[in-house]
């Protein structure tokens, strides 16, 4: 019986090889599926396949790879490439919708691969090439904690910032939005932090929307009783507990003039650049109420807590964010 592709399970490169490419003739130690540490897969022109080992060198080079709690992979490319390679190029210009990275990781030369999903882009070091370094977000990352064990590598290994700068902690503060998320990072950068992109686990963890609107609440009560105007403040409304998620806002609020503010909030324990889900109706009712709409990104946040930074944008969403189609309804006509 041909191996099926299962998260967490072990395989040998034959057995990925019959996976992805059955046609192909394997050889132990030779050929792309038997020695190459990435695989362009044969008529899968978007299709990657990542093999790699902790403890390995080549060519006097020592690759040092791991993988965060969070599931950041820090991954080296071969010696020889720099940033102008073409394969580094399409890595780090991937689409996630149409290229697909697989992720086979053993612990050391001789055992068994494990497979731990596919591969996001997060960012590379844009002052060091040969190699090029990079840091994937393993999509839906949630191992076992002995396979975490095995699987983690220099993973939460903690990396000196120079001159000892130390990380801001979360703060319940206003910030101004970013300009455009940051891609290619200094050497300074990449080796003082691997942050991950926790979009998608966020999009489906309840309590941490539910703690975020609950901050927002709290935030626009405070605004409106400082600008002495308690009247409003006991107004503000929680639309999504009591009338439910279909409304396309989350929270009713009031401007200072007494007009209604309508309010959306994205919460996300990622950074500032983290991305974050819209609903169709969430973005057709930010076009049909432009001037008194208002999405409140709620980011580095933490639900023990309650504390946080957030940024808001004003208006048509459409018109201040890059926006993905990321599902598509079926139908028979």
């Amino acid at each position: 019986m041909k191996p099926m592709l299962e998260l967490y399970g072990k395989y040998s490169r034959k057995d990925v090889q019959e996976i992805f490419e059955p046609e192909y003739q394997f050889s132990r130690g030779a050929g792309s599926w038997g020695l190459q540490g990435v695989v362009s897969v044969k008529d899968r022109p978007n299709d990657w396949v990542f093999f790699v080992t902790y403890g390995q060198s080549q060519a006097h080079h020592s690759f040092e790879e791991g993988i965060t709690s969070d599931g950041v992979l820090t991954w080296q490319s071969q010696p020889s490439q720099g940033l102008d390679d073409r394969r580094i190029q399409r890595w780090i210009n991937q689409d996630p919708l149409i290229d697909n990275i697989y992720l086979f990781l053993r612990p050391r030369k001789g055992d068994e691969y494990y497979y731990l999903g596919t591969l996001q882009y997060l960012t590379h070091d844009a002052d060091r090439e040969r190699p090029v370094w990079f840091q994937f977000q393993i999509s839906e990352f949630a191992p076992d904690p002995q396979v975490y064990e095995q699987i983690k590598g220099h993973g939460d290994a903690v990396t000196a910032v120079p001159g000892g700068q130390e990380i801001e902690t979360p703060q319940a503060v206003e910030v101004e939005p970013p300009k455009r998320a940051a891609r290619a990072v200094s050497s300074r950068d990449f080796k003082a932090s691997k942050v991950p992109d926790f979009s998608d686990q966020d999009e489906r963890n309840k309590s941490l929307g539910l703690a975020g609107e609950k901050f927002v609440v709290a935030k626009e009560k405070e605004r409106l009783i400082a600008a002495g105007l308690p009247e409003l403040a006991s107004k503000v409304s929680h639309s999504s507990v009591i009338r439910g998620d279909g409304l396309g806002y989350d929270i009713l609020s009031f401007f200072p003039d007494g007009s209604r503010k309508y309010i959306e909030v994205k919460t996300t324990r990622g950074s500032k650049g983290t991305g974050f889900y819209l609903s169709p109706n969430e973005l057709a009712f930010s076009q049909s109420h432009p001037e008194s709409y208002q999405l409140h990104r709620v980011f580095n946040f933490d639900e023990k807590s309650g504390t946080g930074q957030f940024f808001i944008l004003s208006g048509d969403v459409s018109e201040q964010v890059t926006l993905t189609p990321t599902n598509f309804k079926a139908s028979f006509s």
